[in-house]
């Protein structure tokens, strides 16, 4: 008992001291908490906004590219293949148009390469390059010379100035005489000179004197005996490898023996399943069968005529595992896009597993040589990648890992390498992006993106490929599902030079809603939670220019669009989608929510009157019932903005023209358009003005009614607003008239141990509203206020306060714990010896 009186004398003089101060409750005072303490309970207040991610409608329509992607830089999406379309890797190559190399028309062949030095019987026959030889049906001409001999008789004269006659036979013997039945081209090709020696010319003549000589005694007698043509079929036709002549000539060329003399097609898919498995055993695949894969692929080559996409696929799979280059492998990737265009077709796909073939090639091919290649093997890729099943199987078979590289390698030819990029490069890339956003949906692949420097490779395109709308898109629509998840935000925001680059490019794409709409979303997701993010894009980036470049922009034309709306629908409420302007400023608006939460940035947004006039201007013809996400989304950055309304900024100038805006929203059916106007009204109603207009309003009697509507939200909200309301006596009146301490006193009954921090706001309340109480009985009213002293006393109590029935984690109870004697107790314990100073049982006459 005399513990218990010590502890009512004590709190009783702190109740006396309260009271004749007569100080409302935020007033600081020596027994208050500090400014950083309020200061920081006021900025929970404000919070970083959530929005949903653009989607885009799956199209059913698989092409390689957009229809509307410009024609120039871009290969044809129509186009038509079979036999006559491959090469035989052993004949002159193609110089005609019709041909490509490296994804460019061939206007002229490329120069041949440096060949081999030849060997035959272990000796050496030539060291000299050979000249190219012509196809083997041409004759020579009666005087025995080429019949475009003009270039080649030039080239052999160079040679002639210089060797002795027995030289002169022997480089004939070795060079020209093999070759004496070429015809054709001959312009195309030039007579390579012989190395140069740093020896003297002496020397070197002596030198090449002995070789001459070497090789005429190597080659003549085969010349001699006419036999130079068997032994360089011989050649080509061995590697060398007896156990795999055995392996070609019982196993392999049986079956293209089949291949060539079958007439039922129905059994041609297994023949080829069977080449292939053979060559596969035998090591024979890529250039493992040596001179005898050009007669394997002449056998293949002769099948693609046959319209079964089974087959055509398995021909195609051999075909890339024999590693063929050129024109053969430009067409064999446009066969596989063809292919891919019908979705019946992807089944197929997976089972003849073609995806890791397709794999190989990104992987092998210089993006420089065979671009035009890489476009059709890819935009295969990109196609296939929408088939779930080949989601998993591409994932698996590491394509984002392969794409990432290429990715890399297009950037290292890009900045350092000195080639120059084809013409097709943005198309490959935008292929290349297509494809990982269509994997980015997969969960379970995530990890990939990061482990690939997906993020890291993907972001120099931005700078370097800036101007193709096109790709742009496609690297947006992967940022805006990465960035939803914090470990791939926080590799992004690593990089302050790609928040440079897409503010840039909302700049210089400011007209095309589907980029900005989705680079803003980027935004606004690396802006959600990294408070580096949001100086750097300040203050680093100044991208507040552009940012309010776009939101004039935008808000000019979703108003034109309003208009035209109320003229063109006069009956009701039609419209439940948002427009794509709308869906811009919706992303816009959250960015500039998330840049405000910064302590620097907020206050130096806060005074931008042309940010204000924009925010107040979308909610003076906006609907909330029509746009909720916008007008919400308004409200909350006008919420975060408010924090900062101190004298000289743009939100204390303009506070009653949006508190006036922001009371027709009460009127409004949506609760949560409710909830952010009442946190609006928590930080403005610090000002003395804006009381009274609210109070002019009738707002005080709103906040009071929703006391009792079971949402927290909205209770929460409201009792902030009160806190401040109960600052000024001609307020008390309401409260009272409303019920209002009754429905106070069941919600801390209700929900004060579960939720202190509401507690402490409804102790606020009482406390502001019983500053100047003289009597607890006339005050709250017998009733109320002894149930008031009963429920404080036990909610005071430790034991009791803290005691949670059920399954609560020791996390949920430490969070209880800290805010129930930081935030709840003091407030209380001043409430409740308040209460008790000025209660009596005694009963007035």
């Amino acid at each position: 008992l005399a513990c218990a009186n010590c502890n009512l004398i004590m709190t009783s003089r702190k109740a006396n001291s309260c009271r004749n101060r007569e100080l409302p409750f935020y007033d600081v005072g020596k027994d208050r908490k500090t400014s950083a303490q309020i200061v920081s309970e006021a900025r929970a207040s404000i919070r970083t906004l959530k929005t949903s991610r653009p989607r885009t409608p799956a199209t059913a329509d698989r092409s390689l590219m957009g229809k509307e992607r410009p024609s120039i830089g871009r290969p044809p999406s129509v186009f038509s293949i079979g036999q006559r379309h491959f090469l035989d890797e052993q004949s002159r190559p193609d110089s005609s148009n019709s041909g490509s190399t490296g994804g460019l028309p061939l206007g002229r062949l490329a120069p041949l390469e440096q060949r081999p030095v030849a060997e035959l019987e272990g000796k050496t026959i030539c060291e000299a390059p050979l000249v190219p030889r012509p196809p083997s049906k041409a004759k020579p001409n009666s005087s025995g010379r080429h019949a475009s001999g003009g270039r080649l008789r030039t080239g052999i004269r160079d040679i002639e100035e210089e060797t002795s006659p027995s030289e002169l036979r022997s480089l004939s013997a070795s060079a020209v005489g093999k070759q004496s039945n070429r015809v054709g081209s001959v312009e195309q090709f030039v007579m390579p000179k012989p190395p140069i020696e740093s020896q003297s010319p002496k020397s070197s003549r002596s030198k090449r004197l002995q070789q001459a000589d070497k090789v005429e005694q190597n080659v003549s007698p085969r010349i001699e005996n006419g036999k130079v043509r068997e032994c360089q079929k011989e050649r080509k036709m061995s590697d060398g490898n007896p156990s795999t002549d055995v392996l070609y000539e019982k196993r392999v060329r049986p079956i293209l023996e089949r291949l060539n003399a079958t007439e039922d097609k129905s059994h041609l898919h297994q023949t080829v399943s069977e080449l292939y498995s053979i060559l596969e055993e035998g090591n024979l695949l890529g250039r493992g069968a040596g001179k005898r894969r050009s007669t394997i692929l002449r056998t293949v080559f002769q099948l693609l005529d046959i319209d079964d996409p089974r087959l055509l696929l398995g021909l195609s799979r051999l075909i890339l595992s024999l590693h063929v280059t050129g024109t053969n492998l430009t067409n064999t990737c446009k066969l596989l896009f063809k292919l891919s265009k019908t979705e019946l077709h992807d089944l197929l796909f997976l089972e003849e597993k073609l995806c890791g073939s397709m794999l190989a090639v990104v992987r092998m091919s210089d993006p420089v040589t065979y671009c035009e290649a890489l476009v059709y093997c890819v935009g295969t890729l990109k196609l296939l990648s929408g088939n779930a099943q080949l989601q998993k199987e591409l994932g698996e078979r590491g394509c984002i890992e392969a794409l990432s590289e290429l990715i890399a390698s297009i950037n290292r030819v890009s900045e350092d390498d000195g080639r120059t990029l084809s013409p097709y490069t943005g198309s490959l890339l935008v292929q290349v992006t297509a494809t990982l956003r269509n994997l980015a949906d997969v969960s379970d692949r995530r990890n990939d993106f990061l482990s690939g420097f997906v993020i890291e490779n993907m972001c120099p395109l931005m700078d370097t490929f800036g101007d193709d709308a096109d790709l742009m898109l496609n690297v947006s629509r992967i940022l805006s599902k990465l960035t939803q998840h914090s470990s791939c935000k926080t590799v992004l925001c690593r990089r302050p030079s790609s928040l440079q680059s897409m503010l840039r490019l909302v700049s210089q794409h400011i007209s095309n809603q589907d980029l900005v709409v989705r680079l803003c979303f980027v935004l606004g997701n690396l802006t959600s939670r990294d408070d580096a993010a949001r100086a750097a894009i300040y203050f680093t980036c100044h991208g507040m220019d552009t940012l309010m470049q776009v939101f004039c922009r935008y808000v000019e034309l979703d108003e034109q669009a309003s208009v035209t709306a109320e003229n063109g629908e006069a009956s009701g409420i039609t419209k439940k989608k948002l427009s794509p302007t709308e869906d811009v400023l919706v992303k816009l608006v959250r960015v500039i929510a998330n840049l405000a939460v910064h302590p620097d940035v907020g206050p130096a947004i806060a005074s931008s009157e042309s940010c204000l006039d924009n925010l107040i201007q979308l909610l003076g013809y906006k609907d909330v019932a029509v746009c909720e996400e916008l007008v919400l989304n308004v409200v909350a950055t006008v919420n975060n903005l408010s924090f900062y309304a101190i004298s000289g900024t743009a939100v204390k100038q303009k506070q009653l023209a949006i508190a006036d805006l922001l009371v027709d929203i009460l009127l409004s059916e949506s609760m949560d358009a409710m909830v952010e106007a009442f946190r609006v009204f928590g930080n403005l109603s610090r000002s003395r003005e804006v009381r009274q207009m609210l109070a002019a309003r009738q707002v005080d009697r709103m906040l009071v009614t929703v006391l009792d509507s079971g949402r927290r939200e909205v209770v929460y909200s409201s009792c902030g607003v009160l806190v401040n309301m109960m600052a000024d006596p001609e307020n008390w009146k309401t409260l009272r008239e409303e019920d209002g301490v009754r429905k106070l006193i069941d919600i801390l009954r209700d929900f004060g141990q579960l939720d202190w921090q509401l507690g402490s706001l409804v102790c606020k309340v009482l406390s502001n509203f019983s500053v100047k109480m003289t009597s607890s009985n006339e005050w709250f009213g017998n009733d109320h206020a002894l149930t008031l002293i009963n429920i404080l006393s036990d909610q005071l109590d430790e034991e009791s306060a803290l005691s949670l029935h059920g399954d609560v984690s020791k996390d949920i109870r430490d969070f209880l714990g800290r805010t129930w004697t930081d935030e709840f107790c003091p407030v209380a314990q001043n409430l409740l010896a308040r209460i008790q100073l000025c209660y009596s049982e005694l009963e007035p006459l």
